[in-house]
């Protein structure tokens, strides 16, 4: 599957370290290649359907993946205590 990465989150992968870009890259490419792989941490959001969290360290991922697509569009990445505040 193709990852696409909203502006607010390619912006802020942007601004982290380059140890913290690899490890969010990496959990991505990962995701890009079996988002049902039983090593990432993968939860559904409450009250937002469609829509599931991944956890790298500190970092969460907000995605939606589209099957018919081939696409996953990452709408968000923040840390733990900002990232469910929209």
């Amino acid at each position: 599957m193709e990852i696409d990465l909203s502006r607010p989150a390619r912006r802020y992968l942007d601004k982290r370290t380059p140890a913290d870009k690899a490890k969010l890259a990496a959990a991505l490419d990962k995701l890009a290649q079996n988002p049902r792989d039983p090593s990432l941490d993968i939860e559904p959001v409450r009250g937002e359907p469609g829509t599931f969290r991944l956890k790298v360290a500190e970092y969460r991922v907000l995605f939606t993946p589209d099957a018919k697509a081939g696409r996953i569009a990452v709408e968000t990445i923040r840390t733990r205590g900002d990232v469910y505040k929209r």
